[in-house]
């Protein structure tokens, strides 16, 4: 099993190096052939290591300026909570978020990765764009912030 730095490492990499920076050619060093991603916008799951870069590239594809942001990061086991970011000059809609009527979009939210032999092997993302009262939120707890998300992950229990 990776250790929790390591797996904290991995997660960070994953959305610095292959999401943000777009080296689409690295997907199989962070995610497992296997992936699912569980998306919470109607855009449905996400499988394999091709669903994974097909998604990413829609995304960098509806955003100039792209920028990725993690902020508090949990682990617990195999499994890393993260409060995630995303910032840039929407110009489509994508994984249901529609561009922000002035452009600059900022998306927020959480992201749940459950670690396996080293990759990610599964992941639930709860993006909200231009939500102004998270700036103000105690971004200490995402488990507060979004419930929904964190029950629904059978990995994860709000007594964990």
């Amino acid at each position: 099993m990776y250790s929790e730095l390591e797996s904290i490492v991995l997660v960070e990499n994953f959305f610095g190096d292959f999401v943000e920076d777009g080296n689409l050619d690295e997907v199989e060093d962070f995610v497992s052939v296997d992936y699912i991603g569980h998306d919470f916008s109607d855009s449905g799951e996400i499988e394999g290591t091709k669903g994974v870069k097909d998604t990413i590239q829609a995304v960098r594809n509806s955003f100039d300026g792209f920028e990725v942001a993690l902020g508090d990061t949990h682990v617990s086991d195999n499994r890393v909570v993260s409060m995630i970011g995303i910032r840039g000059d929407q110009n489509e809609s994508v994984l249901g978020i529609d561009p922000s009527p002035d452009g600059q979009t900022e998306i927020f939210g959480v992201a749940i990765s459950l670690i396996e032999d080293g990759k990610i092997r599964e992941q639930w993302l709860d993006l909200t764009p231009n939500l102004v009262s998270f700036r103000f939120c105690d971004i200490h707890d995402p488990c507060h912030i979004y419930p929904s998300l964190y029950n629904s992950c059978p990995y994860m229990s709000p007594t964990d």
